[in-house]
């Protein structure tokens, strides 16, 4: 197998805006030592027909993806997570068993959701560029042996560790899609953005596809209307055209009248009784 790093990868990172994908430094390092753990077992089982491509960035995404395996089967998008404890993956909902109260809560952030659209994205590139590609499969992967997880219909591939081996002797036995020659495509329209230096205007903070971020240009604004005001002739005009009856007149003076009886009333109470 044939690795290819991103080698801007290290300068990037901090231009990078990883509050959503990669919450903190803790697990950006913890994921990244568990692809350590796992790409020497893909050197091993894998042979000289097989891409790994690591830390892929594609035009329009601010995250990189972090691996992707190209080879005569097809592309596999493969995200290896450092998680540990008890889950459960159903659909598209990621869960973590809660130890005091043995019960699932859900679990963030969602690794069903984030490595389905890495693969979504990686799937959308390649269908600009390439016919008749097969459909990249997005693979979710745990580096600790002790990690479980429950699948239920899961929307992508789970392997743990244990499991790890015969994926990829699996992958090695299944029927190829791909040839040489469009392998080699592939590899080389993914790894074209790890060869351009970016730039200062592309350093700039770009849509985060996987976190479905809101974009502070997308808010719309009201428009300020401005409402004239009328003057104090114009208003004393309008109250003159308003239509007012003797009667409702009479009304008026009554209320008012009662109004200022009941002032006078409470006046003298208070005089009274003080």
């Amino acid at each position: 197998m044939k690795l290819i790093e991103n080698p801007n990868i290290k300068d990037k990172r901090r231009k990078f805006s990883l509050d959503n994908l990669l919450k903190t430094d803790r697990l950006w390092t913890q994921d990244t030592q568990a692809q350590e753990s796992i790409i020497p077992l893909m050197q091993k089982s894998l042979d000289a027909r097989y891409y790994l491509l690591r830390n892929v960035l594609l035009e329009g995404l601010d995250i990189p993806i972090p691996l992707i395996l190209v080879g005569p089967p097809g592309l596999r998008v493969l995200y290896v997570s450092g998680e540990r404890g008890i889950f459960r993956a159903r659909d598209e909902y990621w869960e973590k068993l809660d130890e005091r109260s043995q019960n699932y809560r859900s679990a963030q952030p969602n690794l069903i959701t984030r490595t389905e659209l890495m693969g979504k994205a990686v799937d959308a590139f390649l269908a600009t560029h390439v016919e008749n590609l097969p459909v990249v499969e997005p693979v979710l992967m745990f580096s600790d042996p002790g990690v479980h997880v429950e699948s239920i219909h899961p929307n992508v591939r789970v392997v743990l560790m244990d499991a790890m081996e015969r994926f990829f002797t699996a992958l090695v036995q299944s029927r190829p899609f791909l040839s040489p020659q469009q392998v080699q495509m592939i590899v080389n329209l993914l790894s074209h953005s790890m060869e351009q230096p970016e730039s200062e205007e592309s350093a700039a903070p770009k849509q985060d596809a996987f976190s479905m971020k809101d974009d502070e240009k997308a808010r719309m604004t009201l428009p300020v209307i401005d409402i004239p005001v009328p003057n104090d002739d114009a208003a004393m005009r309008l109250v003159k055209k308003v239509p007012i009856s003797n009667k409702q007149w009479i009304v008026l003076g009554c209320m008012m009248l009662v109004n200022i009886l009941l002032i006078v009333g409470f006046v003298i109470f208070i005089l009274i009784s003080s």
